[in-house]
């Protein structure tokens, strides 16, 4: 699965995966070519947020998840992102400062969240389908798992551990999802 999966029933969730996974299946005329019971869907969302809020792994499933400072890295990350994202998008100079109400927004560093501002608001009025307050938020997470290898591996290893070693297997991903199988 993707991120922001936290707090949610792992079995719900894989339900509505197989539901939708089938009915793309269906749109191309195919079926589930296995049992549903042996479609393995490893929940990782309630420990890679609380992983990400300092927990250790023990400790990790009794916790309420709360918010962690923001470092430098991770600021320089999220600029990143959002450059690359804009880039892509085709995002000009000018439709960003238009965003923000303002004829010149210049990017003076990581610190300068008016320009995140900014960017984010002309993802949400000119890049169909993309939500920049979505973008903004995704990065925490995603940057943690990418960051910190104790996550990384531990939220690998669990979802390694779904494979039978010697069985061909199909890997259907989604977001963060696809990260964490590209690493697995």
């Amino acid at each position: 699965h993707g991120r922001s999966q936290q707090n949610k029933n792992a079995v719900a969730l894989k339900r509505e995966w197989l539901e939708s996974l089938n009915e793309g299946l269906s749109k191309s005329g195919l079926k589930l070519p296995i049992p549903e019971s042996e479609v393995r869907f490893p929940y990782y969302g309630d420990t890679l947020i609380q992983m990400v809020d300092g927990q250790t792994v023990d400790a990790a499933a009794e916790i309420i998840v709360r918010g962690s400072p923001v470092d430098e890295a991770q600021n320089r990350f999220r600029i990143a992102v959002l450059q690359e994202i804009a880039n892509r998008a085709g995002l000009t100079e000018a439709q960003i400062a238009e965003a923000a109400g303002d004829d010149e927004v210049l990017r003076r560093g990581v610190l300068n969240w008016r320009w995140v501002q900014a960017i984010l608001t002309a993802m949400d009025r000119y890049v169909p389908f993309a939500s920049g307050s979505s973008i903004a938020l995704f990065t925490f997470d995603v940057y943690q798992y990418l960051k910190n290898s104790n996550i990384r591996a531990h939220i690998d290893e669990g979802v390694s551990s779904a494979f039978t070693p010697g069985i061909e297997s199909v890997v259907v991903s989604h977001s963060l999802g696809t990260v964490v199988a590209y690493n697995c």
